[in-house]
């Protein structure tokens, strides 16, 4: 995981997740990208995703293929993917009940 905090307060402000399979070393996969609303507007999820990617070179080299998700919806993200070359490989839908 790694992170960025806010420099006045210390407070986290952004943060990623990326996940290694034993069983598959050319694989990964980044998740959990989140900024803060308080913190958003700075490019602070893609600057979290860069280090990301710089960490797993040093660490992980083997790693050549990436994966990660998010909400059609979250149109903020979809465009940090595309800047960062991600390329859309499935859609997926996903339904909820409410159950009281």
């Amino acid at each position: 995981m790694t992170g960025s905090g806010h420099a006045a307060s210390g407070d986290l402000a952004a943060y990623t997740k990326l996940v290694l399979a034993p069983g598959m070393p050319e694989w990964a996969a980044q998740q959990d990208t989140v900024v803060l609303p308080p913190h958003r507007g700075h490019r602070l999820g893609l600057l979290v995703k860069i280090e990301m990617i710089d960490v797993l070179a040093r660490q992980a080299p083997q790693v050549r293929h990436v994966i990660t998700g998010n909400a059609g919806q979250n149109e903020h993200m979809i465009a940090i993917n595309e800047q960062l070359g991600y390329k859309i490989s499935s859609i997926s839908r996903t339904w909820e009940l409410g159950v009281s």
